[in-house]
């Protein structure tokens, strides 16, 4: 069952969102928060694999939650609501940290797909211990193929800054100082059998 906290200021987006994520089967909203002062004591109370939040909410941006909710509780993914994802956002929201940015002009369905895809990363990265957000197993998978910065910016359309904070976060989970650490490290844990590389 994928849990999934909602945090939006819209009280009728937030009854609408979880009533569509209720109504699958293997998906409940366990509990829901109207502003960033209501996300960590709703963590507290009722842990989850997902965190749904608005890019706005009335306080600030929801940007702004993902540091203390990943310093609080760090098997939480947090995925950020926005209007729309084009106009180049996606690089600075991974770069803060954000495990995936959803657009509010999907389908439903594609909601559902996002949050099943989060989940399973999740999953393989705990299977593996190292705790790995879906886009930092694949960034692990391309650089253990050898891959550079420039190159994995590239084939995952992504800034080589973001691509380096990917590194850099990833080094730190695994404990590497080097490429070589970093490798030899994901193949000990097994890390690397759970992502693919896409052709």
């Amino acid at each position: 069952m994928i849990r999934v906290i909602i945090a939006d200021g819209h009280i009728l987006l937030q009854e609408g969102l979880a009533a569509l994520i209720d109504g699958e089967p293997d998906m409940a909203v366990v509990g829901r928060a109207l502003d960033l002062p209501e996300i960590l004591p709703a963590l507290e109370e009722r842990p989850c694999d997902v965190l749904l939040v608005s890019a706005e909410l009335p306080s600030g941006s929801g940007l702004s939650i993902v540091e203390p909710v990943k310093a609080a509780s760090p098997h939480t993914l947090v995925a950020v609501l926005a209007p729309n994802t084009t106009g180049g956002a996606e690089p600075a929201f991974l770069a803060a940290g954000v495990d995936a940015l959803l657009s509010l002009r999907d389908p439903a369905e594609a909601l559902f797909e996002s949050l099943r895809r989060l989940a399973a990363g999740r999953a393989k990265s705990a299977a593996n211990g190292g705790m790995l957000s879906p886009r930092e197993g694949e960034v692990l998978a391309l650089i253990a193929h050898g891959f550079t910065s420039r190159d994995i910016a590239d084939r995952l359309d992504l800034s080589v800054k973001t691509v380096e904070g990917y590194r850099g976060r990833i080094r730190i989970k695994l404990g590497a100082k080097s490429r070589a650490d970093l490798v030899r490290e994901a193949r000990r844990r097994g890390m690397l059998e759970g992502f693919a590389i896409a052709s």
